[in-house]
């Protein structure tokens, strides 16, 4: 069977275990976007807002954060690109059946097809067999599924595509084409813009660039392509980088890494001016005979290079909250969410923790040994994925969403390691091909298992928050009356989505304000003072819930302990039950307008 024939199964596999939790995501014909968290809904209105308000896309929100508002400070691109694609499915005028299956379909497909970049990619690491191979692997990789599953509409479905394109055409540009530098400049911007943390991309390949041309002045050559691809490419990331930063956050943040400010540009800038030094330093180290003063002039005109950046609006502290948004300590009240938890504390309670050691000991053995085989021959390919390897591996112990983005690396470093132990197989006296299904099914068992790990039990508060949109009054668009306190703020999205009424904490966005309103409800020991919160911030519903974000609070927090037994729902109406008892809607009649209008 040829190679395309094999990929093409291997793409159909990929799309089939992504999709296993197809019946767990449906309930009374709706699709349940919440996957974990509730932040595919965030993103959902955002789509539906940019299709009312097309071409513009509202960067204000005032059913979030409520009563302040917020203002989006994620990228725009993902959801305005997932908006032009539904308006094209529908002909310029999407329903909301489509604007829902279209963005509940897009992780599987956008997952399972990384399967043929990550093959593109492998061969120029890998021989066939083993590019397949590492193919195979990452379709059934568990890490990578557990994030591109039905309904998970986030973009971390998108991110391992994005960077493996990034290096693809970049790669492409070097041995092809100058054309596909544009293309790898084209997906930084389009990185960038779905995800801040895509400076960590621009970060790597720039990196990876220096070393290779160091390595080329070892070997006494100039890196003319290399250099030629890296500003094509950089030059053309830089202007749509520039222009995609929010107008309410440029006025009070010049230089950030939580959104995207002056500090991406920056870096882009940065990285042009050292390709430009680098490179013409480097001719004249390799055809001028006094290497001396040329190594002395270069390493001051760098120097300067860094002195101008590092205290020119900030980078320096836009870089250290790079490194910290990325591996360092969460943000107060963020601690406990999925997206900042441990690789090893958040997968071990998916997934059997031999497999998960078993994994960290296998990239760890493989990084070793790619690392000599870098050294001997010094490609750029190999140089770019034994750096991004070794980074998304840092990251990943540190935060398990960078496991979905770490499993394109894994995926090509086993593979690597069957490569090199069966370059003679006479000496082992093993067969290939018993040990490469074995280690298939492996993968393929926990990668089925993930749609267990998935199921849904969000079914009861979907029931909860429909119960409310029906028998709670209606608000305003534009400036609503009156909102609602979820006792987690995780589920803050699917409020505003499903029962279409503001919500006073969430976690998607940097204002603050609800979180703290959030914590001081539920810590407040005084009976007036709960009532006093309740008014100044107009609550008219509370939503008292058990969730693994209050369990978890409930360790570290006695207060927690005592959510079932406060006193604060005294004068409060009970309003709403759930079957199990574990949701509780209570209603606050006095924040509720007498003038607001019933449904």
């Amino acid at each position: 069977m040829s190679s395309k024939k094999i990929l093409l199964l291997v793409f159909l596999s990929a799309l089939f275990l992504r999709v296993s939790n197809f019946f767990n995501q449906i309930y009374s014909r709706q699709i349940l976007f919440f996957t974990g968290d509730s932040d595919a809904y965030c993103h959902l209105l955002r789509v539906q807002s940019a299709i009312q308000n097309f071409p513009k896309l509202p960067l204000f929100e005032p059913f979030l954060n409520f009563p302040h508002g917020t203002h989006h400070f994620w990228p725009p691109v993902f959801d305005y690109l997932t908006a032009v694609l539904c308006m094209i499915l529908g002909l310029g005028f999407p329903s909301v059946k489509l604007i829902e299956w279209t963005c509940a379909l897009l992780p599987p497909i956008i997952g399972a097809a990384t399967v043929f970049p990550v093959y593109y990619f492998s061969k120029n690491i890998l021989s066939e067999k083993n590019t397949i191979l590492a193919s195979v692997i990452f379709a059934l990789m568990p890490f990578h599924i557990l994030y591109t599953t039905f309904a998970r509409f986030d973009h971390h479905f998108a991110e391992p595509l994005f960077f493996i394109l990034i290096i693809l055409f970049f790669i492409f540009a070097m041995k092809k084409s100058l054309f596909y530098a544009f293309l790898s400049g084209i997906i930084i911007f389009v990185s960038v813009g779905t995800w801040v943390g895509s400076t960590i991309f621009i970060l790597i390949l720039g990196i990876s660039v220096f070393v290779k041309m160091f390595f080329d002045i070892l070997a006494r050559k100039t890196s003319d392509r290399l250099f030629q691809t890296a500003i094509i490419t950089y030059a053309t990331a830089l202007p749509g980088v520039m222009l995609l930063r929010n107008p309410y956050w440029k006025k009070i943040y010049t230089v950030s890494f939580d959104t995207i400010s002056l500090f991406q540009p920056y870096m882009i800038w940065f990285f042009l001016l050292l390709f430009l030094i680098f490179y013409f330093f480097q001719c004249l180290f390799i055809f001028s005979k006094n290497r001396k003063s040329i190594i002395i002039s270069g390493s001051v005109a760098i120097f300067l290079i860094f002195y101008s950046l590092l205290f020119s609006g900030g980078f320096l502290g836009g870089l250290f909250a790079g490194i910290n948004f990325l591996g360092g300590r969460p943000p107060r009240f963020f601690s406990e969410f999925g997206e900042f938890e441990s690789f090893l504390t958040s997968t071990s309670g998916m997934l059997d923790i031999t497999f998960i050691v078993v994994i960290l000991l296998i990239v760890l053995y493989g990084v070793v040994i790619f690392l000599k085989d870098t050294i001997r021959e010094p490609e750029f390919e190999k140089i770019f994925f034994l750096i991004s390897t070794v980074v998304f591996g840092i990251l990943t112990l540190k935060r398990a969403r960078f496991s979905g983005l770490f499993s394109v690396n894994i995926s090509i470093l086993i593979a690597y390691i069957f490569e090199h132990l069966f370059k003679n197989e006479k000496p082992l006296r093993i067969s290939k091909v018993p040990i490469s299904v074995f280690a298939i099914l492996i993968f393929a068992f926990y990668g089925y298992g993930i749609h267990k790990i998935t199921k849904n039990d969000f079914k009861e508060y979907y029931r909860s928050f429909l119960w409310l949109k029906e028998n709670s009054l209606s608000v305003s668009q534009d400036n609503p009356e009156y909102g609602v306190l979820p006792s987690a703020s995780e589920y803050g999205n699917a409020v505003v989505y499903v029962a279409e009424r503001p919500t006073v904490a969430t976690n998607m966005h940097l204002e603050p304000q609800g979180l703290i309103t959030l914590e001081k409800f539920f810590l407040e020991t005084d009976v007036k003072k709960v009532q006093k919160i309740l008014s100044e911030n107009k609550i008219g519903y509370v939503i008292l819930s058990r969730t693994p974000y209050i369990e978890q609070k409930a360790k570290k927090d006695s207060m927690y302990n005592k959510l079932w037994q406060l006193d604060h729902f005294v004068r409060l109406k009970k309003s709403y039950f759930s079957p199990s008892g574990d949701i509780r809607i209570f209603k606050n009649e006095e924040s509720i307008p007498k003038n607001v209008q019933e449904n």
